[in-house]
């Protein structure tokens, strides 16, 4: 079978505990199934040893591909995503969280729906995803209020769980997007597929199994809720003095 190529982003905050692992089941996966591929972890600030355990899979995996990229100060997961997407090669760029909660192997039902759309995302908010675990009760409202908000100001996208960590786009698509994207941390999902919309390309959801993640949560109630409100603003201002256009 062939298949695209494949640029694989993954952000990286604090994570030196399961990114080495994370890289090699990736790699261990996509070469098992004969995909040209590279893997661009991008280190954003961490202050512990993720650009290490991200180095020390370069030099190990040697049958893989993996060029790491080290951001020395926190930016934010969207700056973090967007590096990733400039320095990147292939035909496909897919984004993945760290702790493979929404497993690589999800990557097989993604693919086929670029024959017919630009853009393929993971959603929460369909029918058929299924979660190994519940969602804490503060997740599941900051997500509905952050939802509530986005409608609010952005308008009605089409796009339901704009949040959700596991996205594949065309190369084209995403290049265009994140050459104009301006948020640097959590609501830059939301701008991008905002762009996405508002340069007509085609966006496809998808169910997906959500997996237990055993580690503590980096969600702070309080800020981040206030931050993406803001950020959502931001987005709206720009829309409407043009900042987008260029």
């Amino acid at each position: 079978m062939i298949h695209p190529s494949l640029s694989i982003i993954i952000p990286c905050y604090n994570e030196e505990s399961i990114i080495y692992n994370t890289i090699k089941t990736i790699a261990t996966f996509l070469s098992a199934k004969e995909f040209d591929f590279e893997i661009i972890p991008v280190n954003d600030g961490s202050s512990d040893g993720t650009i290490s355990e991200m180095n020390r899979a370069k030099i190990e995996l040697t049958s893989f591909t993996i060029k790491p990229i080290d951001n020395t100060a926190n930016q934010g997961k969207g700056q973090a995503i967007k590096d990733g997407v400039l320095l990147s090669h292939k035909d496909v760029i897919v984004f993945i969280d760290a702790d493979l909660t929404v497993s690589i192997d999800e990557l097989e039902a993604f693919l086929p729906a670029l024959k017919t759309h630009d853009i393929v995302i993971a959603s929460r908010a369909l029918q058929g995803t299924t979660f190994e675990e519940e969602n804490p009760w503060y997740r599941i409202w900051l997500a509905k209020g952050f939802r509530f908000f986005q409608t609010l100001i952005l308008g009605d996208l089409d796009v339901k769980d704009t949040q959700c960590g596991f996205k594949v786009f065309k190369r084209d698509a995403a290049q265009e997007i994140f050459k104009k994207v301006t948020i640097k941390r959590f609501a830059f999902d939301a701008e991008a597929l905002f762009l996405a919309e508002r340069l007509r390309y085609s966006i496809q959801q998808l169910p997906i199994t959500i997996r237990r993640d055993h580690r503590v949560s980096r969600v702070n109630a309080l800020s981040d809720p206030i931050d993406m409100l803001f950020a959502l603003i931001k987005i709206r201002i720009n829309a409407c003095l043009g900042r987008y256009d260029n």
